[in-house]
Order: C-alpha cells, then sequence, then structure tokens
C-alpha cells in the first residue's frame, strides 16, 4: 500500500479495523520507508556538510577559502582586541644597514644653507672648522638603466708557413652567448620566483635591454638543468642516509598524465622528485636503506613503502578531527572530535613549554603519558562506534598510535610536517602559473631548480651566485659545486 499524501484518520482506522494483518503490512511499509528517507536525509547532510569544508577542517590551502573568513576561524569576540595587519606590540623592528664607504659609487656633501634660529647665512663650502667630526650618512639605492657587462672576443687567425690559417678558440665559458652569472640569474627567477619563459624574455629586454628569445631562454634553463644535475643526484642519494626525513607531494601533470611533485626535506637540505603518486616514488628516493624517521602525513604510499618508525603530521589530524565533527551529524562524530581535539591541545601545551624551554625532554615525556593514555582510551572506545566513519578512522589511528608520538623521545623531529608543506607551497603556487610540464625533460628542470634554489636559501647561500658557478663549472667540464653539507655534525647541529 502506498499514500501519495498524507495519511487522513479515517483511512487510518480503516486499516486497523481491516484486521491485524493488514495493519502489520502497513507498518512495515511504513517502518522501510521512514528508514530510506533517513538514510537520504543522512547522505543530504554529509554532502552538504561537505561543501562547507575549509582549510581549517580538511586539507584545502588557505587560498581556496576566498577572502571572506571561513567559519571555522576564530574571530575576536566582544571586548577582545582586534589584531591589525602588520608588525605586532613587541615585534623587533628590521632596519636596513648602511653599505661601507668602499661599496659606494658616489658621495655627495650637503651643507645647510642658512641657520635655522637666527637665519644667518653659511658659506657653500663651510670650513672644518664649522662642521660636525662625522655627518650623518643616507643611502640611495637605485640600478643603473639598461646595465649589460658586453665582453667582446676578437678571434684572431694566424697563417702557418705551411700555408693553413688556424682561427683562435673561444675559452670554454664565452662559447655560449649568455654569460654565467646572467644565465644563473635566468634560472633563479623561474626556479625561486615562478617566472615564466616569455617573463624572463620580458624582464631581460626590458630592464637589461637585452634581445633574448623565449627559445633562447629554454635553453638557458636546459642548460641550468645539466649543470646541477649531478649536485641534484648527491642531494637524493644522501636522503637514506639521514635519521629523518620530512615528506609530502602535490599533483603536478607532465603533458597528459597526472603525475605527482615530490618533496623530501632534510635539516640542511630539500630534494623534489616529480613522478608517479605511489610508492615506488617513496621507495626510489629513500632507498632500501634508509632507518630514520619519516615524517609525513597517512597517505598509503609512504606506509606500503615504508616499515620503519612514523612521525604522523598533528596539524592534519587537527583538521581531520575538525572535519570529521563538522561533516558527520551523528552525536559519537562531535564526542570523539571533541575528546581527541581537547587531549592534543594539551599536548602541544606541554610540547610549547618544552620548546620555550620551561621543561626538559624528561619531564615532557612523563607529563605526555596521561594525555596519550587518555587518547589510546578514547581511540578503543569509538573504534566500536556504530557510526562507519567515526569507527574506520578510530581504528586506523589506533593501529598506527605509535607514529603519533615520536617527536617526543626524538631530537629534531617535529609533531606536524609544516617544513614539507612550506617548501611544497612555492611549487605549487608555480603549477598554477605553468600549469605542470609538457615533457619529462621539463620535469628533469624543474625538480632540479626547485631543489637547488630552495636548499641555497635554506643555508643561506647565493642561489645566483651557486647557478652561475655551476654554469660556469658544467661549461669547463669541471665537477658541478656541491650543497650537501660536509658532516654528519653539521646535519646534527642543523637539527
Amino acid at each position: 500500500m502506498v499514500f501519495a499524501s498524507p495519511m487522513t484518520r479515517e483511512e487510518a482506522i480503516a486499516i486497523y479495523r481491516a484486521g491485524e494483518e493488514a495493519t502489520v503490512t502497513v507498518l512495515l511499509q511504513l517502518s522501510t520507508a521512514v528508514e530510506e528517507l533517513t538514510k537520504r536525509v543522512e547522505k543530504l547532510e554529509e554532502a552538504l556538510a561537505r561543501k562547507s569544508t575549509n582549510s581549517s577542517n580538511s586539507s584545502k590551502p588557505p587560498s581556496s577559502d576566498g577572502i571572506t573568513k571561513p567559519p571555522g576561524k576564530r574571530r575576536a569576540q566582544k571586548g577582545e582586541a582586534k589584531r591589525k595587519p602588520g608588525g605586532q606590540k613587541g615585534h623587533k623592528g628590521v632596519t636596513r644597514n648602511l653599505f661601507p664607504e668602499d661599496q659606494v659609487t658616489s658621495f655627495e656633501p650637503l651643507y645647510p644653507k642658512a641657520c635655522k634660529k637666527c637665519g644667518a647665512s653659511f658659506p657653500e663650502s663651510p670650513p672644518v672648522a664649522m662642521l660636525d667630526p662625522e655627518p650623518r650618512r643616507h643611502q640611495q639605492l637605485d640600478i643603473p638603466p639598461k646595465s649589460l657587462l658586453i665582453t667582446e672576443y676578437q678571434r684572431h687567425r694566424c697563417r702557418c708557413s705551411c700555408g693553413t690559417t688556424t682561427w683562435a678558440e673561444l675559452p670554454p665559458e664565452a662559447v655560449d652567448g649568455f654569460g654565467p652569472r646572467l644565465a644563473g640569474s635566468l634560472a633563479y627567477l623561474t626556479g625561486c620566483h615562478r617566472i615564466s619563459r616569455r617573463g624572463n624574455h620580458e624582464i631581460a629586454e626590458t630592464m637589461l635591454g637585452l634581445p633574448i628569445s623565449p627559445a633562447s631562454v629554454c635553453g638557458v634553463l636546459d642548460e641550468a638543468s645539466e649543470a646541477v644535475e649531478d649536485t641534484y643526484e648527491e642531494l637524493a642519494c644522501a636522503l637514506p642516509d639521514l635519521p629523518f626525513v620530512n615528506g609530502d607531494e602535490s599533483g603536478w601533470p607532465v603533458g597528459r598524465i597526472l603525475s605527482w611533485l615530490w618533496i623530501f626535506v632534510a635539516p640542511m637540505f630539500v630534494v623534489f622528485r616529480i613522478g608517479p603518486r605511489n610508492s615506488e616514488t617513496v621507495k626510489e628516493m629513500l632507498g632500501e636503506t634508509f632507518r630514520g624517521i619519516l615524517c609525513c602525513d597517512r597517505f598509503g604510499a609512504y606506509l606500503k613503502a615504508y616499515k620503519g618508525v612514523f612521525q604522523f603530521c598533528w596539524a592534519h589530524l587537527i583538521r581531520n578531527f575538525k572535519g570529521l565533527s563538522d561533516t558527520c551529524p551523528k552525536e559519537d562524530a562531535r564526542n570523539f572530535s571533541r575528546w581527541m581535539l581537547a587531549e592534543a591541545k594539551r599536548l602541544f601545551e606541554i610540547w610549547h613549554r618544552f620548546r620555550g624551554g620551561d621543561i626538559t625532554r624528561s619531564q615532557l615525556i612523563r607529563l605526555s603519558v596521561p594525555i596519550r593514555s587518555r587518547m589510546v582510551s578514547c581511540l578503543k572506545k569509538h573504534s566500536a562506534s556504530e557510526t562507519a566513519k567515526v569507527r574506520t578512522f578510530a581504528k586506523k589511528l589506533l593501529d598506527c598510535q605509535d607514529g603519533l608520538f615520536t617527536f617526543l623521545y626524538h631530537e629534531g623531529v617535529e609533531p606536524t610536517n609544516n617544513s614539507a608543506e612550506r617548501g611544497v607551497r612555492p611549487a605549487v603556487m608555480w603549477r598554477r602559473i605553468c600549469q605542470g610540464n609538457k615533457t619529462q625533460r621539463g620535469a628533469r628542470i624543474t625538480e632540479r631548480l626547485l631543489t637547488v634554489t630552495q636548499t641555497c636559501r635554506m643555508q643561506g647561500t647565493d642561489p645566483i651566485e651557486f647557478l652561475a658557478e655551476a654554469i660556469l663549472a658544467h661549461r669547463k667540464g669541471l665537477p658541478a659545486p656541491s650543497l650537501l653539507p660536509n658532516t654528519k655534525n653539521q646535519l646534527d647541529k642543523a637539527a
């Protein structure tokens, strides 16, 4: 029996008087309909909740939130001071230091024209007796227009007594029409500031007066990539011997194939790799001998490729808990999220006390014991939840609980994967501009330039000078310069 409209009282009485069998049949039909409608409502509520996800309760980047503040972000309450843009109270300012006098291009002495009190005139060139011993120094910085260092090699020809004529050879570093520092600058603009080939062409023409085509820029980038190939491989080969590595990944199309840009961050350097989003790429980069700590999210490729010690990112977990509470309408999902978020807050409070020097590591471990115990109890309780999402999430965390607290015991290991996420962010911004690479050759250029420029930044090395040095060595057939820290002590010190 199907009702196209709400049942009236008369219809209900008629069913009741029809007997037990008719009443039971209608009740069963209504129960089935209610169950189906309940499931539909839950699915619609979950779909609606998923649309409200933002960077605070999911893995979405902050740039996807738009110009309005996400609902999940805390706003200033009534009576609280709103934080203004810029440096906050107590922030130590940064002042640009004056360049030493031996680097100054020209000096312009300035003298006052009249006394500011009585108005008496001063001579145009006052005698030394009237002047203070030290003037107040003020420097204005500028760049010369269309500035290029142009070296012309004039190759002469000599005629031998045997009748043969021989032309002078160009030095290896001058065979290309663009000097090492110019080539390094163009590679730096691409790898560090995401400037396109055509953008490099326009910058060189506008700022330097250099007529260079986009195709020539491509040639310069190819050469820079070849020049740092050995530097890149040396860093990549050092990853398996490190005590800990942070890893992350983001989509990066190559041609029509969706590949992934992987990043592996060490204390003193970083390595990028473009390849498939599977465990084989992780094995390729970390090798079979890696026995350190892998800091990452809980992506399955890491878990499949590596069977050692993990530190899972708590920033991801906190967003997962918030997302579960916001997208799942069940009460136990909210209870589970509140419980775990409260314990995570307590865990980070003692972590920040440790980082601030208020407690020792042994005290940190001791204070964390009851927090960890309550977290495990929460996971065990909710691993039997009737809500599938809660049950699955709790079971997964229970299975990998050892990877949640590694940072408490090991120096240099952080509870979050922020170093890798910050490292991959410039590359993601580059991808939005260039939409990936068209060829595997372009992918190699991308991963090498990203690796070299970001490693130079980490080490406080001038990336332009390093790229120029690498290109010059490449042209002369010399070994590529190294960015690998010299000793294990340097790595430990950086950690």
